[in-house]
């Protein structure tokens, strides 16, 4: 027969991981309800801007590289996606899927090129460096 201590702390941890499992319930929640659509899909390569783009408007955006490489963004239905690339992991193409809410991002290291959704409307303030 289990000692009182010991059932005690099994008793305490049954009750801590039920305490983690709420608060992580919790986390997500709040963050699936604060989601927000972004607007515009901005591009930098090599860390400096290469453009922004709205995500209402399709388009496919062909992004070159000096190197001659190349990164093929493609927007559909308020959304972005990475459709090829000359890097040799794709990685950005095959494992990032897309993107359409404020901060979601695709990083395409080999290529040092980003596409990050920003803001719901062209004079929303991004707070973000």
């Amino acid at each position: 027969m289990k000692s009182p201590e010991a059932k005690r702390k099994l008793r305490n941890d049954l009750l801590l991981i039920l305490v983690l499992l709420l608060t992580g319930v919790i986390a997500i929640t709040i963050f699936t309800l604060t989601k927000k659509e972004g607007g515009f899909v901005r591009i930098t390569v090599d860390g400096e801007l290469y453009g922004t783009y709205p995500l209402d408007t399709d388009a496919d955006i062909r992004i070159e590289h000096p190197d001659g490489g190349y990164n093929l963004l493609v927007i559909r239905d308020g959304a972005a996606h990475m459709e090829s690339a000359t890097c040799p992991d794709l990685l950005c193409v095959e494992q990032q899927g897309w993107i359409r809410h404020t901060g979601e991002t695709i990083v395409c290291l080999p290529n040092r090129t980003v596409a990050e959704v920003i803001g719901g409307r062209e004079g929303d303030v991004d707070l973000a460096p």
